[in-house]
């Protein structure tokens, strides 16, 4: 169909905003299944931008360490899965624009961490950490990459690092020497079988460097090192003695590895130095959880002369109680500080701040609040900072954690541009307003922080009103919306903000704030579905039990939690108060039930509901109720109660196979998600790649009566299946999911698809105009179809307002119709759908 074609109907001459809209709405018409390019149009999709993420919604993500190249790629380290939803496991190489290097495709590391990295000249980069098989071979802590990724040969530390008990020791620190030499520190005793304990010198296959001897070096870990222009090195760490003489939390190794004994600061209050920095004048940055350095008063971090002692030109302004993870100096003789702090509330702050060179606060400074630990600080040689740590936010934007920060602590827009959301998306629900609210894995949509749950326009664009990113710590799998705007939210999270809630049941007020009313209930499981009933009680699904809550958060003690012995996928609250339960149980309480069971209002099986011999060992994913009772089942089984069901059935209302809902050779393979949709279809996402015989890639839409509907055509279809979808009231899709692309235009886990009306205005000249009498009208009027009438598929006729809402829905039944409904005087469109998905419009008038 031609995106530019129109449909001519003829219109009142007062009716300019009919002409605009009618004009405006067959200009962007698409084919049905095709995707709406005006819905974040911005979004690259494919999973660029995602950034890092172990991708399971909780955040446990950790990045340690991050290297910049000449060229201005980046090689980061860490604990991590996923780099712009590619595999990439503790280490990836990213672009100077924060986009993955597709050319470096790292050995798998399998298990453990990596801790430190250093860039040879050539490329190649030596990773180091806490792991032992890489690529299924051992390589104890440390191995050297190639610059595509595989890993060098030439560089072998036989058996690696050990701490006498267990081969992949921590390996915390590396510096790289202008000769190709490579220092280690960390916390083992042996490498490779011989007695080198904590630090290393290795030369450039991996042997030891037999110049190069600690003796017994420290009496604990060395956690960071920095090697100055005259070769000697610094060693900081949760040590007091170094080579058996007292040397607490630093000392300096001459190039020979022996102890430098003329530089000895004394730090007291505290044995604890985890990091350092050199100054350009060769003076020497300190952070620890000291609080005396040479009987001086630095709380923290303290500024040393080359000879180690306190340096009187820097004396930092109190900034608060709190304990500081990382530093970096600035060229200009300033400090950058990431610290946790307390508030003034209590609750604790991840804050970046800087002195200037003599101590005092830098009041433009804007950076102050992470929600994770900062646990690497580096300033590149343009004065951009960057900030690695466990954060997913920097104030609200969307930082998971890595980001690059221009001189005046601003995110640098050059940076990962966020593309939609970063993670998936589990649910959509659609407020009366015409606002969606999604919820998921996700901690960013676009440029902002939206941790799990958010609420955005209906062209795509973020709602900054709405903010429930404050605490919610792992994801949120389902929601609903209470009739005062109120919001309920169900999932595996363990506090917000306030850690006595302990709760995953949890409601919101309209602006997403917590809505402290609603009490903590003695539940903790993760809940996977709620549903709200017309009292006000909430009903939540958690794998395999099932409870009642009170509007005001209590437990139901009237209701009879269930418990079953299989998983619970999904559930379903009927009109009369009755609850449908999908999944995989075959008992509940005790009793024996199928994949599918329908429980009392008290929460017992109703023995009324049954499905036979049930279904060949398959189970039950998603189900969905018409409205005239008649229940929509997915899932993975070829039969139901005998009857062949291809992984998709229509049930009657007590369980009854119905057989007026023929699918023929269904999906072939399983189906997620099926909704039913106002028009009478029923659309149908899941894993399959073909239905009914037609290729359909892993969305399709159904006939009423179960046939494919050849109409709606998806393409390629999204990247992975849909996990929900709702409709607007034109019947157009809007779906969110795991997917990072649609018919292979990239969209990151939501999109919106043509599927209703707005996609059905083409030039079909033999199609007539309805008739409507009289016209304008006061509310009653008669609609004459003509040739549209078709008694067959469910026909159906709209009233729909001059903002696109439908305010009035009922079936068409004759090719002549009597319509009575009550709206405000204004300008509507009346429209006809007959069973060939084709359609009339035609304007009406209310007075």
């Amino acid at each position: 169909m031609d995106p530019g074609s129109q449909i001519m109907l003829p219109l009142p001459r007062c009716s300019h905003l009919f002409f605009a809209l009618l004009s405006c709405a067959a200009i962007s018409a698409q084919a049905p299944g095709s995707l709406d390019p005006t819905f974040n149009p911005t979004d690259v999709g494919h999973g660029k931008w995602d950034g890092l993420s172990t991708g399971n919604g909780i955040n446990d993500a950790q990045l340690y360490c991050a290297v910049p190249m000449v060229d201005g790629r980046m090689v980061l380290g860490g604990i991590f899965y996923w780099d712009d939803a590619t595999s990439r496991r503790v280490i990836t190489r990213i672009l100077p624009d924060g986009a993955l290097d597709t050319t470096f495709v790292p050995a798998s590391i399998n298990g453990g961490w990596v801790n430190a990295l250093a860039v040879r000249p050539d490329n190649k980069v030596f990773a180091a950490g806490n792991f032992d098989l890489v690529g299924g071979v051992a390589h104890g802590g440390l191995l050297l990459f190639n610059e595509d990724g595989t890993i060098d040969p030439g560089f072998n530390i036989g058996t690696g690092f050990s701490t006498g008990t267990t081969i992949n020791a921590d390996v915390n620190e590396l510096v790289l020497q202008p000769d190709g030499k490579l220092i280690c520190s960390g916390n083992w005793l042996t490498l490779d079988g011989d007695t080198v304990p904590r630090v290393v010198r290795l030369m450039p296959d991996g042997q030891l460097d037999p110049t190069f001897n600690v003796g017994s070096a420290s009496n604990g870990n060395i956690n960071d090192m920095r090697l100055q222009p005259d070769g000697r090195l610094l060693c900081a760490g949760g040590f007091t003695t170094f080579n058996g003489i007292p040397h607490n939390g630093i000392a300096r190794l001459n190039a020979d590895g022996s102890l430098d004994t003329g530089f000895a600061p004394a730090i007291t209050g505290g044995s604890q130095s985890d990091g350092m920095d050199l100054r350009a004048d060769g003076k020497i940055w300190l952070q620890g959880n000291f609080t005396i350095v040479n009987g001086v008063l630095r709380q923290n971090y303290v500024l040393l002369t080359s000879t180690g002692a306190t340096d009187p030109s820097f004396v930092p302004e109190a900034s608060g109680q709190h304990f500081v993870n990382s530093i970096a100096g600035q060229a200009n003789g300033g400090l950058l500080v990431g610290c946790h702090l307390n508030s003034p509330n209590g609750e604790p702050v991840q804050a970046l701040f800087r002195f200037g060179p003599t101590g005092a606060l830098d009041p433009v400074f804007a950076g102050t609040d992470f929600n994770g630990s900062i646990e690497q600080l580096q300033v590149l040689p343009d004065e951009r900072i960057v900030v690695c740590g466990s954060f997913t936010a920097y104030g609200d934007q969307g930082e998971s954690i890595f980001t690059r920060l221009l001189p005046d602590g601003s995110v640098d827009p050059e940076l990962h541009p966020s593309s939609a959301f970063d993670l998936y998306a589990s649910s959509i629900l659609r407020q009366p307003d015409g606002k969606f609210i999604c919820t998921g894995g996700f901690l960013s949509y676009f440029d902002r922080t939206a941790k799990y749950v958010t609420r955005i326009f209906p062209d795509g664009e973020v709602d900054t009103t709405f903010n429930a990113w404050w605490g919610l710590d792992r994801v949120v799998l389902d929601a609903a919306l209470q009739p005062d705007g109120k919001l309920l939210i169900a999932g595996h999270f363990i506090n917000a903000s306030d850690t006595t809630y302990s709760s995953r049941l949890m409601r919101l007020m309209p602006d997403g704030s917590r809505d402290t009313t609603f009490l903590q209930n003695s539940i903790v499981l993760p809940f996977f579905r709620i549903a709200l009933q017309a009292d006000g009680k909430v009903l939540a699904a958690s794998n395999a039990h099932m409870y009642r809550f009170m509007p005001n958060g209590d437990l139901d003690t009237t209701f009879a939690a269930g418990t079953g012995n299989g998983v619970t996928y999904d559930m379903l609250l009927q009109p009369n108060g009755k609850v449908l339960v999908a999944g995989g149980n075959t008992t509940w309480n005790g009793s024996p039930v199928g994949p599918i069971f329908r429980l009392n209002t008290n929460g017992t099986v109703d023995n009324t509901f049954s499905t036979g011999s049930g279904m060949d060992n398959g189970y039950v994913t998603d189900i969905d109720r018409q409205p005239d009772g008649k229940i929509l089942v997915a899932g993975y089984f070829t039969s139901y109660d005998g009857h062949p069901a291809y992984r998709i059935v229509r049930i009657g209302v007590n369980g009854a196979y119905d057989a007026s809902f023929s699918t023929g050779s269904g999906f072939d393979n399983t189906t997620y998600l099926v909704t039913y949709a106002p028009s009478g279809d029923v659309y149908v996402s899941g894993n399959f790649l073909n239905a009914e015989g037609s290729p359909r890639v892993r969305f399709a839409r159904l006939n009423s009566d179960g046939t494919l509907d050849g109409g709606f055509d998806p393409g390629s279809g999204p990247s992975t299946s849909v996990s929900d979808l709702v409709f607007d009231p034109q019947e157009d899709l809007y779906v969110v999911g795991g997917f990072t692309s649609y018919d292979g235009v990239g969209r990151n886990r939501v999109a919106k698809v043509f599927g209703g009306t707005s996609t059905l205005i083409a030039d079909q000249p033999e199609l007539p105009a309805l008739v409507i009498a009289p016209n304008p009208s006061q509310g009653g009027f008669v609609v004459d179809a003509g040739a549209m009438w078709n008694a067959s598929g469910d026909p159906w006729l709209d009233v729909v307002d001059n903002a696109g809402r439908i305010v009035h829905h009922e079936a068409w039944r004759t090719a002549r119709q009597e319509i009575a409904i009550s709206v405000a005087p204004g300008e509507y469109f009346v429209i006809l759908r007959d069973a060939d998905r084709r359609i009339a419009l035609s304007p009406l008038v209310i007075r």
